[in-house]
């Protein structure tokens, strides 16, 4: 699916302030886009604040989804995995986890698996499907509006396929001993570890604060949301695409004291970057240690689509 135009704008506020930093990226209908492409072009995320109507869709969306992977958690968390898919939706189920997943352009029929009949039911659920497809909306319109700034700076994609997946996670203790700078690799307790997004940008939203990015100084920043307000990550391929003018947000997942619920919005490469990006990430997994080759490994397959990825560490 492309995006449709629109018509926000952007501005750098001091106030609800990321937790370590100074600042975050506003958007309000007054103020001019550079904003948000200056701050992108400096550290490879910032946060936004949404129009008024657009905020209450992404809280309703965050309650009905979180609401139902909740409950598909409940009956499923004794599974290594148990997922289904029709139409435009397919979710899943994890003992860590439950998540969704929305693609506007997928035509598949629909399969479960084996005496799931409770997640065959939840794909063609209409309150969910219409809440995933309205977050989606929102979240398509602020990425569009950033790479469309992006585009006139640095001739980067403005159009992009995109998807919308969605996590629940019950609460859970941090970790005893969890790093406070650098790349870890893979820590026990940590729900997803440091990594870049494969694609070019990535949206989110959620519920309870658990996202962390990593700072030019080594130190990891917790992304605090306020109602209202999304977070806008650098991905890898808009750093290649862009020759390594922005930078891809090397960020992070830790365990919240609550269950979490987020909409995270990614926006793929067009086709005819999909394939010239994957082999650069093939490219990649050949070289370094073994975290880092399955890492780049997973993002070559989510840039071609391989819903094999669905398991893989996304944004969360």
């Amino acid at each position: 699916a492309f995006f449709a135009a629109a018509a926000y704008r952007w501005s750098i506020s001091e106030r609800s302030p990321i937790v370590g930093a100074a600042g975050s990226c506003h958007m309000r209908a007054e103020h001019a886009d550079a904003d948000v492409v200056s701050t992108l072009l400096a550290r490879g995320w910032c946060k936004a604040r949404l129009p008024t109507d657009s905020a209450v869709t992404l809280t309703t969306a965050l309650t009905t989804v979180g609401a139902a992977l909740q409950s598909l958690h409940r009956f499923h968390q004794a599974s290594d995995c148990a997922r289904a898919s029709f139409g435009a939706l397919s979710v899943a189920a994890f003992s860590e986890r439950a998540q969704l997943r929305y693609e506007t352009n997928s035509s598949g029929n629909g399969a479960s698996d084996e005496n799931s009949s409770s997640l065959a039911d939840m794909c063609t659920n209409a309150s969910l499907v219409q809440a995933s497809a309205s977050s989606s909306a929102v979240l398509a319109e602020v990425a569009h509006a950033a790479l469309s700034g992006l585009h006139t700076t640095l001739l980067s994609p403005a159009e992009a396929q995109s998807r919308l997946d969605a996590f629940w996670y019950p609460a859970a203790e941090p970790p005893s001993e969890a790093p406070e700078g650098g790349r870890e690799g893979s820590v026990s307790g940590i729900p997803c570890p440091a990594h870049e997004d494969a694609g070019l940008l990535t949206v989110i939203v959620d519920n309870e604060s658990a996202l962390q990015v990593l700072s030019e100084a080594g130190s990891w920043l917790t992304v605090s949301l306020a109602p209202g307000e999304c977070v806008l990550l650098a991905g890898r391929a808009l750093e290649r695409i862009s020759r390594g003018k922005i930078a891809a947000c090397t960020h992070r997942v830790c365990p919240a004291s609550m269950s979490r619920t987020s909409l995270v919005f990614e926006a793929l490469p067009c086709q005819v970057d999909v394939e010239r990006c994957a082999r650069l990430e093939c490219a990649a997994a050949a070289s370094g240690s073994a975290a880092e080759r399955d890492a780049y490994e997973r993002a070559a397959t989510v840039l071609l689509g391989d819903n094999s990825a669905t398991r893989g560490c996304a944004v969360m």
